[in-house]
C-alpha cells in the first residue's frame, strides 16, 4: 500500500461513523440531501469471522454533497436501511482526506471515492 498511515485513517473514520439522527418527512427530491451528486459512496467488507465463514458486506453507503445553509453535517443513506441520516462533516473531512493518499493498483477499485 503507498501509504499505509491514511489507509489507517480511512479505516479508523470508517470504523468510527455513527449517524447522528434520521430525517423526519422525507422529502422526494435526493438534490434536497446532496444525492443528486453524492460526494462519495462505499462498501466495507468484514473478514469471515470463522475460517470457511463467509465475508459479511456492509453498504453500500452513499453520502451526499454539501447542502445550503447546513455546513457542519452531511446527509447519507445506506441501501440496507430505509430512511436518511446525518452524519458530521468530520467524518467527510477524514475520509476524503485519507482517500487522497491512497492509489489503487491498476484495475482496483478504492475503498471510497470523492465524487465533488
Amino acid at each position: 500500500m503507498p501509504n499505509q498511515s491514511d489507509a489507517d485513517n480511512l479505516l479508523k473514520a470508517v470504523s468510527e461513523l455513527r449517524f447522528m439522527g434520521a430525517e423526519e418527512g422525507l422529502e422526494t427530491d435526493p438534490a434536497v440531501y446532496g444525492f443528486e451528486a453524492p460526494r462519495f459512496t462505499f462498501t466495507v467488507t468484514l473478514a469471515p469471522e470463522e475460517a470457511g465463514g463467509a465475508p459479511v458486506t456492509l453498504g453500500p453507503l452513499t453520502v451526499g454533497a454539501v447542502v445550503p445553509n447546513i455546513d457542519q453535517q452531511r446527509f447519507a443513506r445506506t441501501a440496507t436501511r430505509s430512511g436518511v441520516f446525518r452524519i458530521n462533516q468530520s467524518f467527510v473531512e477524514a475520509v476524503s482526506a485519507s482517500v487522497l493518499g491512497i492509489r489503487p493498483s491498476e484495475g482496483a477499485v478504492p475503498a471510497a471515492s470523492p465524487a465533488g
